[in-house]
């Protein structure tokens, strides 16, 4: 039905420190073989993993563990607190066909006193010496809870006036029936837009398929609707 569209469906799965040291699956995170599982699989899909290293330990090495145990995956998500860019760009020079996004979540403007300027000109840091390959916004924190339209658009205008012209996207409660008017305004005006869903997809812990394809199908209708009168 979308064939014709510029827009790339990335399916994937959670980890984090645990999934590599040998804790069974959990709500959502899966065990290390099942991770290596997901990668043996992807034939011509791309396999993306979103990953939530520990404070505690090298992030350098908790890397190098995902990559031992999931070599082929092509979008890795790193959902971490400012991480170190020395190590990033080691990371890029290692496995350069890895495209590696910055996960912004709320933990990030907490560590810069809440302030989106500041955050802007963070991410324009990560973005001038090329370690990362695009950025997204999680306005929820992981809660659910819906993305705030004006803080949305706030956050990613400043990023286009810090001269970020990475890609970048929201996450944040998005679901099926998140693309009313005032949304579809946001994905508009900063189209191409990477969306990310997981909570609201989902029925008894699972992903629902038609769920899914219906939260694929509004996202790209919003991003070719026509443009709002404001």
């Amino acid at each position: 039905m979308f064939a014709d569209r510029p827009h790339r469906l990335l399916l994937g799965t959670y980890a984090d420190w645990k999934t590599l040291h040998g804790a069974a699956s959990r709500p959502f995170l899966p065990s290390r073989g099942t991770l290596g599982a997901i990668c043996e699989t992807g034939g011509d899909t791309d396999v993306a993993v979103h990953f939530t290293p520990t404070p505690e330990r090298s992030l350098a090495e908790q890397m190098y563990d995902l990559m031992s145990s999931c070599p082929t995956v092509s979008v890795l998500i790193l959902h971490a607190v400012w991480p170190k860019r020395d190590t990033l760009a080691r990371f890029k020079g290692q496995w350069p066909n890895t495209r590696l996004v910055l996960w912004v979540s709320e933990e990030c403007f907490m560590d810069l006193s809440e302030s989106t300027s500041r955050v802007a000109r963070r991410v324009a840091e990560y973005a001038k010496i090329g370690v990362v390959d695009s950025v997204m916004f999680d306005l929820a924190s992981g809660s659910g809870a819906p993305i705030d339209n004006a803080r949305a658009v706030m956050t990613l205008r400043l990023l286009r006036q810090a001269g970020v012209n990475l890609p970048f996207g929201l996450a944040g409660g998005l679901s099926t029936e998140r693309f009313d008017a005032g949304f579809t305004r946001v994905v508009r005006e900063f189209n191409p837009l990477s969306l990310v869903a997981s909570r609201h997809l989902r029925h008894d812990g699972r992903i629902d398929s038609i769920l899914a394809r219906q939260f694929v199908e509004r996202a790209l209708l919003a991003s070719s609707a026509p443009a709002f009168q404001t």
